[in-house]
């Protein structure tokens, strides 16, 4: 035999157990092999040491808990490799250490010259390095390489992967988009982190039998860092026998249930300490186990299932595809399972259309077609899985047609007209009947205006609106169709609604109607250029733009244009007629809907549609950004100076329409005049959207009148004047016209005309109600007050008196303190009464006026141009929280308030010394009241410092404002913006893909901003990387390979988009190839899409000339 087989197994000796007591020979037979382990270098006492201290049980244990049952390795270090400091360390004695370790510790000391002269001196390199005379023998001078795939761990698909985050090269395996600090605090670098640790659950001890008492306990358990000699069990422990049966014991199924007793027990303390998450799904769970028919539980721990998801991600990195459709998956089980106990048809249709927005994350195209047609006869009874259906059928790019989904929205329409007409429905839903019919006739104007057709749903939107506004009476019943007259009015061509000289169709049925107006004749000049496909796309662009309006049969065209006029026939079951007793409760949202359409901010900002991102206006202000100020690369990180002198937010800073003193859709209609300043880069015509409201005001809708008169004022602001007296005239006892003017006038810079406005209006006796003139003393205070006026002066107008009334010095002290007294009375009565409007402008009144004249001493700092900011926000938040307890707390009254406190933060910062804390802290509270404010945000980012590790901002935009359920494409704008503006174009690319991975991706001009955000991207890196001359000689195609995926991305998502499809031949006309070219047009012709222009034709032509 051999030395190994004579050598006898020894069994192996842990620290955790008591082995038998040797005889004297294997003692020595045991200290010999230890010391030839030892010099051999397999193994290190010190690790060794360390393993036998984390392997020793707690005080008390029985021996059942749990052990390692997984060996350890540790690198082979010699006594020549230790440091220094280890070598010189002394060893203390232990008398509890185990039998024959003092001397193994004697005979290693005595032949430390021995061990160490073994070692060789120099070792001869006989393979040689052919990069070693280049790099040299200095490791940190080699170039580092890396493969790819890197750092990734094997057989986990890049979902797991090793984090290095020391100089000791020490490690951690952790999930994609977690962190978990640094890897060289843990014990063991190798272990996989978790999650959530999980935290140790005692058993729960009787209620009914006294445990004993625990107060003078006092815990002996070890220390991490503890001396060596301490390390070892000394002969006192009871530990157990290796050869114990203790050591194979299993968890028994008793302990698992007490286990989970213990976790159900709401009165255990330890509760508290879990994670609540886990515990919120512990609930959720023993909730539908419980009640399996209660479908909100079933919702709510689907719902869940994203907040597991995403919790520990970093929000600025992107969750794994494969755990997405695996968490996708779960959602369907749970689907699955709670449609089985789903017993109302409102419990089922809840269900089925998540379970079908869940099911396009795993299934594919057919699969989700097949499943859609097993589900005909509910969609019919369902909005909800209709509208689901409707998104599906336009995002799906294998079956998408044109006539196909007009003919489901023509027939969603008939089928709600016929419900309406035949009384299926009780006469108290009739309104929310309409409004169905109101949000699918804007669905398919727009469907029509994004595919190319953009006359007809012009056109459209005449016909509903002169159904429904231009008869004085209307109709008292639910109408089948258009009368016959209507036809006539059509056909006859006269100018409708929005047109120049339009008189009606109730005038043209008592007169006639006026003459037919002049054709209109194309003198535009066509653009030249040798490539074909640039030349027709400018064509192309340049008759969608004169599309805009439906064209007369008289003319005059060089190409035959079917699709231009348009006849009644054409707009066969589009138009509807509401009985006037229900137009009288969904004029707001008919109206809201038209400007919807038109892309202009809607009157009111609770419509349903809000969230809807296939009729979301256009955010120009994106696109502007783009074109004329794309992100750049960084250079150098902003200083502190710099970062404090960031320009504030130019919704504040360069308009004095603030929401101080205006309601919320004049500032974003003064917002959006900056952003358009071009009308014919709108999708619709100006003049027709003007001249519509203006014919609905006359028509005696007087809550239209402020809106057209900003529209008049955009569009030429030296003739506010007449527009605003003609308005007045009609409506002198309106003073939000008065208002409104005068703000405009301020706007125009002539403070001395709003102020004489303002001065007027007080003095007519406007309205029977106290509070009826508060918005025109509220104006001339905020007027007076941003443009410097003395404070007394602000008081005199809080106190309402006018110049004649008062004194330069200001009221005294006893009539300003009677003043307060008095508002602040005043907000009692108008919040008994409801009156929410009032106690607005009062509440602002009262916290402006206790702004400029409060004595007390705040907590904030305070120049001799700055008032009370802490005194006048107590004011604002004691009516905000009186707002909230009475159930108000989302009123839009209640955001104006907020708007006002907010601007005043911003006004008194301009002043004087502040504290950037409590700016952030009051804005955040007014954005987690209103998260979708975007002035709340803009203050809150321009407050906030982006120096901070932790963008805070970002925080708050990914917990609070960009939820699932308000999150709109408005808001991915925003933070797109605020990327481009604060950040980098990495981040701005990073806050682009996030937000088309969300609602904005089913919005065709968000699509269309990306590719052309990508094309100014692939620029400005050619710029950035020095090689712009360079590039030069390689192909387009190669150039714009990002925004070509873009291109490409988009058109997978939106087929409908004809504007996005015509980026090929725009944006990257040089990038693709003449069959690519001629791919997309054929693409867009097979589809269905409105083109102006055959390509064939137009091609033909210019070889003719």
């Amino acid at each position: 035999m051999s030395s190994r087989d004579d050598r006898r197994l020894t069994v192996p000796k842990f620290s955790s157990f008591k082995p038998k007591s040797a005889t004297p020979d294997q003692a020595a037979a045991t200290t010999s092999e230890t010391l030839e382990s030892r010099d051999s270098g397999k193994r290190s006492h010190r690790g060794s040491k360390r393993r036998r201290h984390h392997s020793r049980p707690s005080h008390g244990d029985d021996g059942r808990g749990s052990r390692s049952r997984s060996r350890s390795r540790s690198r082979s270090r010699s006594r020549r490799s230790r440091s220094p400091r280890e070598r010189k360390r002394p060893r203390s004695s232990d008398p509890g250490r185990q039998p024959g370790a003092e001397d193994v510790n004697q005979q290693q000391q005595q032949q430390p010259a021995t061990e160490e002269a073994s070692l060789p001196v120099f070792v001869i390199d006989k393979k040689g390095d052919p990069l070693l005379r280049k790099f040299g023998v200095d490791k940190y001078k080699a170039p580092q390489f890396r493969r790819q795939g890197r750092e990734n761990v094997l057989g986990t698909d890049g979902y797991l992967y090793i984090h290095r985050d020391t100089a000791n090269e020490e490690f951690s395996i952790r999930r994609r988009g977690e962190f978990y600090g640094s890897s060289a605090r843990e014990k063991n670098p190798f272990r996989t982190r978790i999650r959530y640790q999980a935290q140790a659950r005692p058993l729960r001890s009787s209620k009914d039998a006294g445990g004993p008492d625990t107060s003078d306990f006092i815990s002996l358990s070890t220390r991490r860092k503890r001396s060596r000699h301490h390390e070892a069990p000394s002969d006192d422990e009871a530990l157990p026998d290796y050869r114990s049966i203790q050591r194979s014991r299993r968890p028994s199924a008793a302990d698992s249930d007490l286990d989970a007793e213990s976790a159900e027990s709401s009165g255990d303390d330890v509760s508290a300490e879990r994670d609540p998450l886990n515990e919120k799904s512990i609930e959720l769970t023993r909730r539908v186990k419980e009640r399996p028919g209660d479908i909100q539980a079933w919702l709510g721990l689907i719902d869940h299932q994203d907040v597991l998801m995403t919790a520990g991600a970093d929000i600025n990195e992107d969750l794994p595809v494969d755990e997405v459709k695996s968490f996708a998956e779960i959602k369907l089980s749970m689907y699955e399972k709670a449609l089985r106990h789903a017993q109302s048809p409102r419990d089922r249709e809840r269900l089925l259309v998540g379970q079908m927005r869940d099911g396009a994350k795993v299934w594919d195209a057919e699969a989700i077609a097949a499943r859609w047609s097993k589900l005909t006869t509910e969609i019919d009874d369902s909005f909800s899985l209709w509208r689901a259906n409707l998104d599906f059928e336009m995002a799906n790019i294998e079956t998408f047609q044109y006539d196909r989904v007009k003919g489901i929205l023509l027939r969603r329409l008939a089928l709600l007209n016929a419900r309406a007409v035949q009384q299926l429905v009780p006469p108290g839903d009739l309104g929310a009947l309409y409004r169905e019919m109101i949000y699918v006739f804007l669905r398919a104007a727009r469907f029509f205006q994004d595919c190319g057709y953009r006359e007809l749903s012009v056109a459209a939107w005449q016909a509903l609106l002169e159904l429904n506004f231009s008869t004085g009476d209307g109709f008292s019943a639910p109408q089948p169709s258009a009368p016959h007259s209507f036809t006539e009015f059509w056909e006859s061509e006269v100018p409708r609604m929005g047109e120049e000289g339009a008189m009606g169709w109730d005038h043209f049925v008592k007169t006639g109607g006026p003459d037919v107006p002049e054709p209109v004749v194309d003198k535009d000049v066509p653009f030249e250029s040798r490539d074909v496909y640039k030349a027709w796309a400018a064509e192309e662009l340049r008759r969608s733009r004169k599309a805009r309006m439906p064209s007369r049969t008289l003319d005059e065209d060089d190409y035959d244009d079917p699709f231009g006029v348009i006849m009644y026939s054409d707009l066969e079951g589009l138009p509807f007629i509401i009985p006037r007793d229900v137009l009288r409760e969904v004029r707001g949202d008919l109206v809201d809907a038209f400007l919807t359409f038109c892309h202009l901010p809607t009157l009111s900002g609770g419509r349903p549609w809000k969230t809807d991102p296939l009729v979301a206006p256009r955010d120009s202000a994106l696109h502007r950004a783009i074109l004329f100020d794309p992100p750049v690369h960084p250079t150098t990180s902003p200083s502190p100076e710099e970062d404090s002198s960031r320009p504030p937010p130019a919704q504040l800073a360069t308009t004095r329409v603030t929401p101080a003193i205006a309601p919320g859709f004049i500032c974003s209609l003064i917002r959006w005049s900056r952003v358009n300043a071009d009308p014919e880069d709108l999708p619709v015509c100006l003049d027709w959207v003007v001249l519509t409201l203006k014919t609905l005001v006359t028509r005696g809708h007087a809550e239209i009148a402020r809106y057209y008169l900003i529209l008049e004022w955009m569009k030429d602001r030296k003739k506010i004047r007449n527009t605003a007296r003609d308005l007045i005239r009609a409506h002198p006892e309106d003073v939000e016209l008065y208002n409104l003017y005068a703000c405009l006038e301020w706007e125009n810079g002539n403070v001395e005309m709003a102020k004489t406005v303002l001065s007027s209006a007080t003095r007519l006796k406007l309205a029977s109600t106290a509070t009826a003139a508060l918005p025109l003393w509220l104006t001339w205070a905020w007027l007076e007050f941003v443009d410097g006026a003395p404070s007394s002066t602000v008081i005199n107008r809080l106190c309402f008196l006018t110049d004649d009334e008062s004194t330069p010095e200001g009221p005294s002290l006893a009539v300003v303190w009677k003043q307060k007294q008095e508002l602040a009375s005043t907000s009692q009565q108008l919040l008994v009464g409801g009156a929410l409007e009032g106690l607005s402008l009062n509440a602002r009144i009262l916290a402006l006026l206790e702004y400029l004249s409060s004595t007390t001493p705040g907590s904030e700092p305070r120049a001799e141009r700055q008032g009370s900011i802490s005194s006048a926000m107590e004011v604002v938040w004691r009516h905000s929280e009186a707002l909230v307890a009475a159930g108000q707390g989302k009123h839009a009254q209640h955001e104006e308030l907020l708007g006002f406190a907010a601007t005043l933060l911003y006004i008194h910062t301009t002043r004087g010394p502040y504290r950037k804390t409590f700016l952030s802290t009051e804005l955040k509270k007014c954005i987690l009241l209103f998260p979708t404010n975007t002035i709340f945000l803009s203050l809150f980012d321009w407050a906030a410092s982006n120096l901070r590790i932790n963008d805070e901002f970002r925080n708050l935009m990914a917990e609070h404002v960009l939820t699932r359920d308000q999150d709109t494409v408005g808001l991915r704008a925003f933070a797109i913006l605020r990327e481009m503006a604060s950040g980098s174009i990495y981040t701005a690319a990073a806050a682009f893909e996030r937000a088309l991975e969300s609602v904005a991706g089913q919005n065709p001009w968000f699509w269309t901003c990306y590719v052309r955000f990508c094309r100014a991207r692939e620029d400005e890196d050619d710029r950035a990387k020095g090689e712009w001359k360079k590039k030069k000689k390689i192909e387009e195609s190669e150039r714009w390979d990002l925004t070509k995926k873009a291109y490409y991305r988009g058109l997978a998502r939106c087929p409908w988009s004809k504007e996005l499809a015509m980026e090929g031949f725009t944006t990257l006309l040089r990038a693709l190839q003449s069959r690519e070219l001629k791919g997309g047009y054929g693409s867009m012709e097979g589809k269905g899409l409105r083109l102006n222009l055959d390509l064939g034709e137009f091609a033909e032509r210019r070889r003719r000339k």
